[in-house]
């Protein structure tokens, strides 16, 4: 996907999603019960994430959606998201077949389950994701050994989505379904 295509893609869901805002800005003016203004916000809110999940879901979106599935299982550990931890971890074991790796990613450093792109990755997601930490050139530097300009763009656009979904989820209290029972995890059912 080129720079192009992709900064014409973003545009794209940033406008829709300020149109939508504006609609639900009105409805959040005009609306007589309290309830309407909180269902309105409700709907602009999810429906603008559902968006731009539609967006990184595609075919043509240069992060495969394996390593998408990683990234967003370490993305939700380090931000307490049960929820996304256990839909993330049922997606990364669906597109990758293991696992092993979906029970690893906590400590990932110390695993043999990973390759060195995808070490890069994890590296670059805790830097972009722990407040107390700056991604760093030589984060970049390790990511240009795997991915163009436009894959590095296109996985940092995800990791800062999922990083936004998985702050959503758990500041709401959204509780894990136990779609992935992975080896040593309790049963939440």
């Amino acid at each position: 996907m080129s720079s192009a295509l992709l900064n014409w893609s973003l545009l794209a869901a940033q406008v829709m999603l300020a149109l939508a805002m504006a609609c639900a800005t009105v409805r959040l003016l005009q609306g007589p019960r309290a309830q309407d203004r909180v269902l309105a916000l409700d709907t602009l809110y999810v429906g603008g994430m559902l968006l731009l999940l539609a967006l990184f879901q595609r075919k043509s979106f240069p992060i495969n959606a394996a390593l998408r599935s990683l990234v967003s299982v370490r993305v939700a550990q380090m931000n307490g998201c049960a929820f996304c931890v256990d839909l993330n971890a049922y997606n990364l074991l669906k597109a990758s077949g293991s696992a092993g790796k979906a029970a690893a990613v906590a400590h990932w450093r110390s695993s043999s389950d990973f390759s060195d792109r995808e070490r890069a990755v994890l590296e670059y997601a805790e830097a972009m994701t722990d407040t107390g930490r700056r991604v760093e050139p030589v984060h970049l530097d390790g990511l240009e050994q795997h991915f163009d300009h436009d894959g590095i763009v296109a996985l940092t656009a995800w990791i800062a989505f999922q990083n936004l979904s998985a702050k959503f989820n758990a500041a709401l209290s959204a509780e894990d379904n136990g779609l992935c029972q992975l080896p040593g995890k309790p049963q939440t059912r």
